[in-house]
């Protein structure tokens, strides 16, 4: 897939603008700078950036259609340039960024966060074994090599 092709999705809210709480359907906090930052090279890359946020679900009524105002410009003011806004993933995104998800590895029902804990567990058991006198640094080696590789 070309980059031009490529769409990150990224949450407004808490993610991309700071959060407070909700003050109204056109006030939006503060750019997050690292996430202005990560936005930017994206775009300098020819990735597509999409803004996702419930503010603009249907269900907001007039409110939504004034959140997605307000959103358009605070991104011109904040990037240069507007980019397109929902609330719904589309299947061109090859990620999303939202501070409220989990990420679930694929087919698995395990989430990332649990598959790190897991490979967390391991190391710190193989590190406990390097103080054994038969355990060599090879042995080690061999053994993180497999927990990196998933085995």
């Amino acid at each position: 897939m070309k980059k031009s092709e490529q769409t990150v999705g990224v949450d407004l809210d808490g993610t991309l603008a700071h959060w407070n709480g909700w003050e109204g359907p056109d006030k939006i906090g503060y750019p997050i700078p690292k996430m202005r930052e990560r936005v930017k090279r994206w775009r300098k890359s020819g990735v597509n950036v999409v803004i996702l946020t419930a503010r603009v679900s249907p269900k907001n009524g007039e409110d939504a259609k004034i959140a997605h105002t307000a959103i358009q410009k605070w991104c011109q003011k904040v990037f240069g340039e507007v980019f397109p806004v929902t609330c719904e993933k589309d299947p061109s995104m090859i990620e999303i960024w939202d501070d409220r998800a989990q990420q679930v590895l694929q087919n698995t029902g395990e989430t990332v966060l649990e598959k790190s804990k897991e490979a967390q567990d391991k190391v710190l058991r193989i590190l406990q074994q390097a103080t054994h006198p038969r355990i060599t640094k090879e042995m080690l080696i061999q053994q993180m090599l497999k927990v990196i590789q998933g085995h």
